[in-house]
């Protein structure tokens, strides 16, 4: 389906999928899109049951860039504050410094 038939919430997940199995090699479900994105959203509101594991990288206007232990992976996830969605998921090789 073409992105402009689809809501903001459904493009970026189906292309937060899209980047899981381009970068990182693993199938991103609906159901792991949302956990990851209320993890996200917990971590950033000050929820510190859900601190431990989420690492702040940069903020640009209403966009952030996050370290996210999930599922035993690092993941470099970019929220937008502003929507409330989480974005996209970045190449760790361009973040590299950040997952040691």
């Amino acid at each position: 389906m073409k992105r402009k038939n689809l809501d903001p919430r459904t493009y970026s997940r189906q292309h937060c999928q899209e980047r899981a199995r381009e970068r990182y090699g693993d199938d991103l479900t609906d159901n792991a899109y949302e956990s990851l994105t209320e993890r996200i959203r917990q971590h950033l509101n000050g929820n510190k049951a859900y601190a431990l594991g989420c690492k702040h990288i940069n903020t640009e206007g209403t966009q952030v860039t996050l370290v996210v232990e999930h599922w035993g992976k690092k993941w470099i996830a970019v929220f937008d504050m502003e929507t409330d969605i989480l974005k996209t998921l970045l190449p760790p090789e361009q973040f590299s410094e950040h997952l040691s």
